[in-house]
């Protein structure tokens, strides 16, 4: 290649580059040019604030344009102070006061921030207000200040990178046309880095609330207290009941328990005069128990979380380039993991492992089993080499979904239905399985089995009863039943549910969710549903509106099947428990392991060599040439994947229900904030 090929290819690159650095200095660093020529007006200095935490400066007369007001303060004992500003300007003559605003301690530029008054100002004065009993020490207080610049390297290498693969995307460049190619060192080496990038930023998510690295709340200890008590042969947790509890005809009535101050164990489940932990045994007997009987100590749970994130990221890629070798060999390699990381960082996923609490333990650890348990299942249909070994682990995987999250054995059932019954009902196929075919499938699955039912019958006293009605919760599990009414809303809350975005940070709010519902409905935040924060998943629509017929009968299996076990799913859980954010995991995974794979289906249709299928080019504008169809394509999905990724971003940064990162590390909240500060 010569050195006019050379710049040829990486121009472009440059050019994207180069409008990035700009954007930077000019754009997002507005208010550094546009207070260049000010003349900063101190309003006070080295001053501290009151016994009851109010520090207000005297009333400062102006006749000019006032930009910002820039406070640098130190807190004792706190880390945040509110901000007023009060004036008059050239269109009100009586003072009014501006929107009140934090400012973090030990962020620096943090306060920063700029007013838009009408016209000159007249008068101003500005009140910190620190909680009392703490001492707020003011270094400074200014009006008019000179904002230096802030160059923030990640916001540039984000916005190149996205731009740069929008580019690849919408230029259809050639990269675009490399196949995946099973064996090819180069591209297990991209897919070994997309997977760490993916891993880092799990690390990160995980520890990004401190919070949730020393759990305050004893209810969330629920796991390391199996493990001490499984240590000493036993699975009741917790102290005994109070007495008044166990004298409760209804114990499981919470609202009657606190009307009447009795004690008892939030979210604990109570059966027969104890109390046991109402969650699953797998990632006891995985990580938590090991853990105390090799350290004497308890294993948090944020660490439990990335471990399973780590498996089911795992679990994406591994299903995904199956299905691709199997089904879509002419997907480009670039498609596969941009797909492979839409899923792994969907915006339900990314909630679940930014708040790594004990619920969402059970939630992380069905879905990474899911994932690898169709992975290695696939992998020992598709490809014969070392099939006991896959088969024993693709069983082992998905009988661990029973001691996690029950409900979604579903996905396993659907896996099984897809993958093994056509096979099965071929005698060519059946005659080439083994005695020892049949062991490694099931063994994995008897001994989960045995695991399961002797923690259910330790617990309950049956080996089939998961304890759904035992849970000292909001409401009273044995008494919900079930109501087309609250199914209705539910399904729509999860799927269909507008998310409820404005123009201040941190920008998404949770959606309104009461309603006129008649009855008791258990709800609490849910940042929109499926469709609409993930905007990728309507691909499936296309096999809604005729696009079955050009899919294989195996194709149409799997996404009937994967979505069918979504909406039981999801029902279930709107009568079992209720309309929550974190049970929106649990039947995520349907909808989009079958909207991948209708992505995966055009893209694979307008990259064959024949004449473009006529529903395939309508979809893309009605135009003609295939080329032309597959960049429509891209186009289109690339647009949405960044959407899902962008709301990903805000549902990890929204500060709902008071246990975010406003609350608990305003200072990372704060600093992410500022990259939003132009």
């Amino acid at each position: 290649m010569n050195k006019k090929e050379i710049l040829k290819k990486w121009l472009p690159y440059g050019i994207i580059l180069g409008i990035v650095l700009l954007a930077e200095v000019f754009w997002f660093n507005f208010s550094t040019w546009a207070t260049m020529s000010c003349e900063p007006v101190v309003l006070a200095e080295n001053v501290v604030t009151d016994e009851k935490g109010i520090y207000e400066t005297e009333l400062t007369t102006f006749s000019c344009d006032v930009k910002n007001i820039n406070v640098n303060l130190t807190i004792e004992r706190y880390d945040r102070a509110k901000v007023k500003v009060m004036l008059t300007d050239a269109g009100d003559y009586y003072e009014y006061a501006l929107p009140e605003y934090e400012v973090v301690s030990g962020l620096k530029g943090d306060g920063y921030q700029n007013i838009y008054p009408f016209g000159e100002v007249n008068t101003l004065r500005v009140i910190i207000t620190v909680p009392e009993g703490t001492v707020g020490h003011i270094e400074s207080i200014v009006a008019n200040d000179n904002r230096p610049m802030d160059f923030k390297i990640l916001r540039v290498i984000v916005l190149f990178a996205v731009f740069s693969l929008g580019y690849l995307v919408f230029a259809d460049r050639p990269l675009l046309k490399i196949k995946c190619e099973r064996g090819n060192k180069k591209q297990l080496f991209a897919i070994a880095a997309v997977m760490l990038v993916l891993l880092v930023l799990g690390g990160l998510l995980v520890m990004s609330n401190p919070v949730w690295r020393s759990v305050p709340w004893q209810h969330h200890k629920q796991y390391q207290e199996l493990a001490q008590s499984m240590a000493k042969g036993s699975v009741v947790i917790g102290e005994k009941p109070d007495p008044a509890l166990l004298a409760k005809e209804n114990p499981y009535d919470t609202s009657a328990l606190l009307a009447e101050e009795i004690p008892f164990n939030m979210d604990y489940a109570l059966y027969d005069g104890n109390y046991y932990a109402y969650f699953g045994i797998v990632p006891e007997v995985l990580f938590f128990l090991p853990y105390h009987l090799l350290t004497g100590k308890d294993l948090p749970n944020y660490l439990v979380v990335f471990a399973f994130y780590g498996m089911m990221v795992t679990g994406i890629f591994g299903l995904l380039w199956e299905v691709i070798q199997r089904f879509f060999q002419k997907v480009p390699f670039v498609w596969y993991l941009i797909m492979a990381s839409a899923v792994s960082l969907l915006p339900n996923y990314v909630f679940t492992v930014g708040r790594p609490d004990i619920y969402n333990i059970p939630v992380i650890a069905g879905n990474a089993f899911a994932f690898l348990g169709a992975f290695f299942w696939a992998r020992a249909v598709w490809n014969e080499k070392h099939r006991k070994c896959r088969l024993a682990l693709g069983s082992l995987c998905i009988a661990c979904i029973m001691g996690c999250r029950p409900q979604m054995i579903l996905y396993g059932v659907v896996f099984f239905c897809v993958l093994f019954v056509p096979l099965l009902l071929k005698k060519q196929w059946r005659s080439s399985l083994s005695w020892k075919d049949a062991v490694s499938f099931c063994v994995p699955v008897v001994l989960v089995g045995i695991l399961v039912f002797w923690y259910n019958l330790a617990r309950f006293g049956s080996g089939f009863d998961f304890g759904a009605t035992y849970s000292l919760t909001s409401n009273d599990m044995n008494n919900r039943g079930f109501n087309f009414s609250r199914v209705f809303r539910g399904m729509y809350s999860f799927f269909f549910q507008p998310p409820n975005v404005h123009a201040s940070f941190p920008f998404l709010e949770s959606g309104k969710l009461e309603g006129s519902y008649m009855g008791k409905n258990i709800v609490e935040f849910c940042y929109g549903g499926i469709f609409l924060i993930c905007p990728w998943v309507w691909s499936i629509m296309y096999v809604v509106l005729g696009g079955y017929k050009k899919l294989s009968r195996e194709l149409n299996g799997w996404i009937a099947g994967l979505c069918g076990a979504s909406v039981i799913i999801a029902i279930f859980d709107i009568n079992a428990a209720g309309v929550l954010q974190r049970y929106m995991g649990d039947m995520v995974l349907g909808l989009v392991l079958a909207a991948v794979m209708v992505i995966f289906h055009l893209l694979d249709l307008a990259g064959s060599k024949a004449e473009p299928v006529g529903d395939v080019a309508e979809l893309a504008g009605g135009v003609a040439d295939r080329a032309e169809t597959r960049r429509w394509i891209s186009k289109i999905v690339y647009i949405t994947v960044i959407i899902g990724l962008i709301f990903s971003f805000l549902i990890f940064i929204t500060s709902e229900d008071n246990i975010c990162l406003q609350e608990y590390d305003p200072v990372l909240f704060h600093r992410i904030w500022s990259y939003f500060k132009f």
